[in-house]
């Protein structure tokens, strides 16, 4: 699915842990957003915001929090900074986080060979009704 204009950006290339990978060699690059998305930015833009903070330290989710803040910052629109839907969109992505962090050792009491996620969220209309009915 494409969901903008690709551009150019530039990536700085280096060794990780040192302080020198600024100096290394730039090279051209060209984001897009892998599948669909729910982020309302252009994935160029985002790209290079991203590069932007890599250069001032570790690129962490906290970090891009944190840049993001002010209100000119390039992905500031993304984040939700009201506190008390924010917390509530926090809540829904621990739950996600449980569901999908829960597997399956044993079935009917024997060990299965390889632990199987437990849950798994069925999104088409067809497979949720077969589902429901127990059966497959």
């Amino acid at each position: 699915m494409w969901l903008g204009e690709a551009r150019l950006g530039a990536v700085r290339h280096g060794v990780a842990g040192e302080d020198n990978y600024r100096k290394e060699r730039t090279f051209n690059m060209t984001y897009q957003w892998k599948g669909p998305v729910v982020c309302k930015i252009d994935a160029q833009i985002a790209g290079e915001e991203l590069e932007r903070i890599s250069q001032k330290g570790a690129l962490t989710p906290k970090h891009v929090v944190d840049e993001s803040r002010p209100g000119a910052a390039a992905l500031h629109e993304h984040f939700d900074w009201n506190d008390e839907t924010a917390a509530e969109k926090f809540r829904v992505v621990q739950a996600r986080d449980i569901l999908r962090g829960i597997v399956t050792v044993t079935v009917g009491g024997k060990k299965v060979a390889e632990p199987v996620r437990a849950f798994v969220s069925i999104q088409h209309r067809k497979y949720q009704q077969i589902a429901r009915n127990g059966s497959y």
